[in-house]
């Protein structure tokens, strides 16, 4: 009978290839797979679990992540696929009440889907083939969006621009972004209007001061 069973762990089950079928369990508030790294395939049981709160999916190495387009869990708020292999990240419609959503170290991740309403917090770090984000994304109170690779977000310059508009931080106090690089980008220089603060290395202070 696992009626009262709330919390699932397996975490670091290497053995682990597909996730089992949970249909038989149908109460669990919090489902933990991190670092099963020879995961491939998430289990369509998963899909309808409306008491679900908690999902992590940290470090399994999913090339795919296609059965979030049919997650079906009103109830979920924190979602972790950080350090994964898939390139897309489906729109999450049906995740009304998610607030957290951790994509960081996802390396062939290329763009971010538009932000859900109730969005409290996302962090995308080093995800290095990333090259669109939403134009909605300074709707998310605490948005942590860096990298130390050649990042082409920043090659692409235009997606990055938005973030920089004064008129989209009146209520969101905690936004950071790092951008890598020795050079202020192209499209920062022109800004005439209010103003940008930043922390700069000795070397940087010195160049800007002559």
């Amino acid at each position: 009978d696992f009626e009262k069973l709330k919390f699932i762990n397996f975490s670091k089950c290497q053995s682990l290839v597909c996730s089992p079928d949970l249909s038989y369990i149908p109460n669990f508030e919090e489902l933990n797979f991190y670092m099963c790294k020879n995961l491939e395939h998430v289990h369509a049981s998963i899909a309808n679990h409306c008491k679900l709160r908690k999902l992590n999916l940290e470090g399994c190495h999913l090339s795919e992540v296609e059965f979030l387009e049919i997650l079906s869990c009103p109830r979920l708020f924190i979602l972790k696929l950080s350090r994964n292999n898939f390139t897309t990240l489906p729109t999450l419609e049906r995740l009304n009440d998610l607030e957290e959503l951790e994509v960081s170290d996802c390396q062939q991740l290329q763009e971010i889907p538009k932000i859900l309403g109730k969005l409290r917090r996302l962090e995308g770090n080093n995800c290095k083939s990333l090259t669109r984000i939403p134009s909605n994304i300074c709707d998310v109170g605490d948005v942590e969006l860096y990298s130390s690779w050649d990042w082409k977000l920043v090659r692409n310059g235009f997606p990055v621009n938005h973030l920089f508009m004064p008129e989209k931080f009146h209520c969101q106090p905690n936004h950071r972004v790092v951008l890598p690089g020795g050079e202020m980008p192209k499209w920062l220089l022109p800004n005439k209007e209010d103003y940008i603060s930043f922390v700069a290395s000795k070397d940087l202070y010195e160049k800007i001061l002559g």
